[in-house]
């Protein structure tokens, strides 16, 4: 690597306890994208989670944004005026207004607390955080995060292209990954199925006959399968190929003699035939 000299080069500190690793801060957000997808109206609203990003108290008193609080659950969720009141419009069977976004009634507001409850809901399964299904609406200036909340994060959300939705507010501790008590798993260590048996298949590639042929075969008759020089008979599990080799016998006991491997197991219907090219040949 390269360092341009006139460029001050910081030494390297690790992450600190209240910050998400880049593996953490991703799966988040695949977690937080996949439950705002599933929100009632989402898809008809065009709602999606744009940023995941540092956050500090949550919105100023003085934003316009509608703000719910989960009972059980420190998650808050805000939105925006305009998606509130499409929101409302098609819980209640209408459209979206086009023109400027009327203030809600009580009645509205009831509906919406309805959807927010729902969403904080699927918030809070995607976290795996228990949540007893109740939301409350802030009044006025009040802050959604509690004082022991910790650090935050906010991810934003948009609504129609990329107007602004509203945002959801969690710890950051939700992200975390906690160490998992059962060691590590079989994609980290896959030396643990070594052990394991498996059923080996063997293949041999007949002839083709005609179907006039197969119909009148009965026991006793006797199929040729060509020359024992070019007879292959091909080993593998399920439909992954393995090796090839030579069919004979040792003793009493059938047998194959491996002529051919893959060091990367192949699917069965792209083995070529003997003596054609094959990958990673052994």
């Amino acid at each position: 690597m390269l360092l341009d000299a006139d460029r001050p080069v910081e030494p390297f500190r690790p992450p600190g306890l209240d910050e998400l690793s880049a593996a953490e801060r991703a799966g988040l957000r695949s977690r937080l994208t996949g439950a705002v997808d599933g929100w009632r109206w989402a898809t008809e609203l065009g709602l999606r989670l744009t940023s995941l990003d540092q956050a500090a108290e949550g919105p100023s008193p003085g934003d316009a944004a509608i703000a719910y609080v989960a009972h059980d659950a420190p998650l808050a969720l805000a939105v925006e005026p305009e998606p509130a009141v499409a929101v409302v419009c098609l819980s209640l069977g209408g459209s979206p207004p086009t023109g400027p976004s009327p203030a809600l009634s009580a009645v509205d507001l009831a509906v919406l607390d309805l959807w927010a409850r729902g969403a904080l809901g699927g918030i809070a399964r995607a976290l795996d955080v228990p949540a007893g299904g109740e939301a409350r609406r802030l009044r006025s200036g009040e802050r959604p995060a509690p004082p022991d909340a910790g650090p935050l994060l906010a991810a934003s959300l948009s609504w129609a292209g990329d107007r602004p939705a509203g945002w959801l507010l969690i710890p950051a501790r939700l992200g975390r990954r906690e160490p998992d008590a059962g060691g590590p798993t079989l994609g980290e260590a896959p030396a643990a199925l070594l052990e394991a048996p498996v059923a080996l298949a063997a293949h041999i590639d007949g002839p083709a006959l005609p179907l006039s042929e197969l119909l009148t075969l009965e026991p006793g008759d006797l199929v040729l399968l060509g020359r024992k020089s070019s007879v292959e008979v091909t080993l593998g599990v399920a439909d992954t190929t393995l090796a090839a080799g030579r069919p004979g016998a040792q003793g009493d006991r059938m047998a194959v003699r491996i002529t051919r491997t893959w060091q990367t197991p192949q699917p069965t219907s792209e083995i070529t035939e003997p003596g054609g090219e094959t990958p990673d040949g052994g």
